[in-house]
């Protein structure tokens, strides 16, 4: 074990505190680093994933602690425990460590990677949450940054599907409910929605693997906050902000290829602003 030590000076001052022994900067490090060595089981989960969001919570993180943190985060959901409980902790760290992720201003290399990580972690809680049979009509999680919705579908029977977030005209920072809906050619209303998006009705003929009669699902993630999303430039004192939200949709854990239909998505900007947009 190694310690800190302080000494004082001849004059009765205390000198600033030597830690150039210690491992860890801070408590917090030395904790995420325990959980991040702890073998996971469906008898932990709850308990580890539950203390890295009360660890995280306070958005004081040093880049380890981020670090550490993500790299828990993985571990749970590349573990495929299926577990919702731990999910929705997930989705709250996530959330939690993607504002200190931008605050923290580490090189845009370093920033570029954990977003590319925190959002691959949601990717795959939405991918194995246990869909609920009741109250299926509700959004899977939803936090003010983040919402995950999934939908269970046949190739055969598959009619297209619409999906889309609107605001509150009574709260601008509460979401209605994301809606799920059939399908048809033109049947998006683009009033008032903050970002939505249109599967066409043949987007399960062009998925790699998926056999006639298969059941998958098909995923949304919207992205209420930019923290999830920087560019390389931070690098060079630059910054890139996205002006609406983001919005994903994939079919479960495979390749879509080759559409015949167009994929439609409708992004409103959040703020009317005199500036160059530029579409990606």
């Amino acid at each position: 074990m190694t310690t800190a030590s302080r000494t004082c000076d001849i004059t009765g001052v205390w000198l600033s505190v030597d830690s150039s022994s210690c491992r860890y900067e801070s408590d917090r490090t030395a904790n995420l680093d325990v959980l991040h060595e702890t073998p996971l089981s469906h008898s932990n989960i709850h308990s580890v994933a539950k203390e890295v969001t009360n660890l995280t919570s306070d958005h004081k993180l040093l880049q380890p602690d981020v670090n550490l943190a993500v790299n828990v985060i993985e571990t749970i959901v590349k573990g495929r425990y299926s577990d919702n409980e731990a999910f929705r902790d997930i989705v709250t760290t996530a959330a939690q460590l993607a504002i200190v992720n931008v605050s923290t201003r580490q090189d845009g290399e370093t920033t570029y990677n954990t977003s590319l990580r925190l959002v691959a972690a949601l990717q795959d809680v939405a991918r194995d949450y246990n869909i609920p049979a009741a109250n299926a009509s509700i959004p899977l999680i939803e936090t003010d940054f983040v919402s995950l919705d999934t939908v269970e579908v046949q190739r055969g029977e598959f009619s297209g599907i619409t999906y889309y977030e609107s605001t509150s005209t009574s709260n601008g920072r509460k979401f209605q409910r994301s809606t799920l809906q059939a399908f048809k050619h033109g049947a998006l209303d683009k009033r008032g929605l903050d970002v939505g998006i249109e599967l066409p009705d043949s987007l399960l003929d062009h998925v790699s693997g998926l056999e006639p009669g298969s059941t998958t699902r098909v995923n949304f993630i919207t992205y209420q906050t930019n923290n999830f999303f920087t560019d390389k430039s931070l690098a060079d004192g630059g910054r890139v902000d996205n002006n609406t939200r983001v919005i994903s949709a994939f079919v479960g854990n495979t390749s879509v290829y080759n559409l015949t239909d167009p994929a439609t998505v409708v992004f409103t900007p959040l703020q009317v602003v005199m500036c160059m947009y530029t579409c990606t």
